[in-house]
């Protein structure tokens, strides 16, 4: 079996790539919301008093369950993810064991034997390479989450604001859905991708994920 990998250095600054944009999503993501937030809390009270501020949370979480990720399988197979790093360096090879059939008893029963092999380079690319064919449960994660599902901040103006103008009440609320994965077990999807629209629970192939989006709401009452 034999596999394409592109170099060392070049899958490094793929991976160190991908780590900074994940910090740079995160860091905008809390630097929104607290931004919000404060502006929400501090915001004078001739246009926000404490009565008129409305904001509302809702965290999600699921508990137990797996997911088998076709994904991560044929990924890390052609080398495009960070377990298939393990073992690329001449200089910090990769250890595999296990047991290996040595012949049979009399009776017919096979009879292994444990071993231990430092793979070269090259072995380790084949052993990524084949190891999307052979071992399931490599790929096979705790489905677990929990989500920032959905964020929502707004002011209501008061009467005083509105006294000269047509509305009885105006109310406008910043709305963030899907914002954040607090907590997951699956490197590089969604625990919540899918292998098909329909009700495929628990297998991932490439599935989209959920969509982060931001908006805001205008509500008025004549």
């Amino acid at each position: 079996i034999s596999s394409n990998y592109p170099d060392n250095e070049t899958d490094k600054g793929i991976a160190q790539s991908l780590s900074k944009r994940t910090i740079s999503t995160i860091l905008f993501i809390l630097i929104l919301i607290i931004t919000i937030v404060l502006m929400w809390r501090y915001i004078p009270d001739l246009f926000a008093p404490e009565e008129s501020k409305v904001g509302s949370f809702l965290i999600d979480f699921k508990s137990g369950g797996d997911i088998y990720s076709g994904t991560n399988t044929l990924l890390t197979g052609t080398g495009l993810t960070k377990m298939s790093l393990e073992g690329r360096d001449a200089e910090n090879r990769m250890t595999v064991e296990g047991a290996i059939q040595t012949g049979e008893t009399i009776e017919g029963e096979p009879i292994y034997e444990d071993f231990k092999f430092t793979l070269k380079p090259h072995e380790a690319a084949n052993y990524w390479g084949a190891s999307q064919w052979r071992t399931t449960d490599k790929y096979t994660y705790d489905a677990s989450y929990v989500k920032l599902r959905q964020l929502t901040l707004g002011y209501s103006l008061t009467k005083t604001v509105l006294s000269k103008t047509p509305f009885e009440n105006l109310t406008i609320s910043f709305v963030g859905r899907d914002l954040w994965i607090i907590h997951k077990n699956t490197p590089n999807i969604d625990p919540e991708s899918s292998y098909t629209s329909s009700n495929s629970q628990g297998l991932d192939y490439f599935g989209m994920p959920s969509v982060r989006s931001w908006g805001f709401n205008l509500r008025m009452g004549f």
